[in-house]
């Protein structure tokens, strides 16, 4: 349980990069005063420590678990994608989530009513998950929006702020899923009655069997620069560092293939959100969306080799006369 979590947050950190506004984040979960380490130097007493912390919304904690050579790469990384990345072309990516974020804001109570999302569950459920989302992607916005934040990112602070608030944001989105669609509790829940057991330990190694709900899992520990971490995150580390840095490194060689699409995208998704946007009643916004599927249904058709109007296109079998397939209607074969 451990392990997912660490490799939760650490996407976060290199996708989403530091708040440019902390004003309305979480910088501490009020009244709950967190230990500075774990209570004594052992796996158990780690993964306990980082399980608490994020249970009460500071994950922080797990950026304080990882070792101070792993903490620079993350850092590195981020930071040199941002003074990488063509500042344009990262206008237009970010450009795209706010078309979207615009639609979500302005249109909540249509998009809950159209049919297909009235029909599949609670209206009240529905319409907060509208409002999670949006919350979500502004998150990502205010954070993402401009590569200086990346140039300066700083993982424990980013920790504390951006990254508690989409922990939260996250946690309220696993809330509304349906009854008996998981297995057992979800989110922050899932730690409420975590068991953490050792089954073996020396002073560098341990292993670790972490019980949540129903599930339960044996991971592997070893110690790291004074740190306990899961072998499975420590094994590849260095390959993982050494090829992001080379992915980030080629990205001018790249980057004209990646505006052309983003170009592309950037082109056509104002367009199709367009009639979304400007529809003033239900029933306006429901004719946009069926005309949109429409249209994808066509494009989709197309790129298939399937002609927007018709069936399929007729196999080979059937073009040539073949008798090895019946046809639900006779027919004579096309003279040669």
């Amino acid at each position: 349980m451990t392990r997912p979590f660490i490799l939760f947050l650490l996407p976060l950190a290199f996708a989403v990069g530091c708040s440019e506004d902390n004003s309305a984040t979480t910088a501490e979960a009020p009244g709950v005063q967190l230990a500075e380490a774990p209570s004594e130097d052992t796996a158990e007493a780690s993964v306990r420590y980082i399980m608490e912390g994020v249970k009460n919304g500071q994950p922080v904690v797990a950026w304080n678990a990882l070792p101070t050579s792993y903490q620079k790469d993350i850092t590195g990384i981020v930071q040199k994608f941002g003074e990488t990345m063509d500042p344009q072309v990262w206008g237009q990516i970010t450009g795209l989530i706010k078309n979207v974020h615009e639609l979500l804001v302005e249109k909540q109570d249509f998009i809950a009513g159209h049919p297909m999302v009235a029909q599949s569950g609670d209206p009240a459920t529905t319409k907060e998950a509208i409002a999670q989302v949006t919350n979500l992607l502004k998150t990502v916005l205010d954070s993402a929006g401009d590569l200086e934040n990346l140039k300066t990112f700083d993982g424990a602070e980013f920790m504390k702020t951006t990254g508690a608030d989409l922990l939260t944001q996250f946690d309220a989105l696993s809330k509304l899923a349906p009854p008996g669609s998981t297995p057992g509790p979800i989110g922050l829940a899932a730690l409420e009655n975590a068991k953490v057991e050792t089954l073996e330990s020396t002073d560098t190694t341990a292993k670790l069997k972490i019980t949540t709900g129903d599930n339960e899992q044996v991971e592997d520990y070893t110690k790291v620069d004074g740190k306990w971490l899961p072998v499975s995150l420590t094994k590849d580390w260095d390959q993982q560092v050494a090829d992001a840095n080379q992915a980030i490194a080629e990205l001018p060689n790249s980057i004209g293939q990646i505006q052309q699409g983003v170009g592309m995208a950037s082109g056509i998704l104002p367009g199709l959100l367009a009639p979304l946007k400007a529809a003033e009643t239900q029933e306006q916004f429901n004719a946009a969306v069926n005309n949109l599927q429409q249209s994808a249904m066509m494009m989709m058709g197309g790129m298939g080799g399937r002609p927007p109007s018709g069936g399929p296109p007729a196999s080979d079998s059937q073009s040539s006369g073949s008798q090895s397939d019946p046809v639900p209607e006779p027919a004579k074969p096309p003279e040669e």
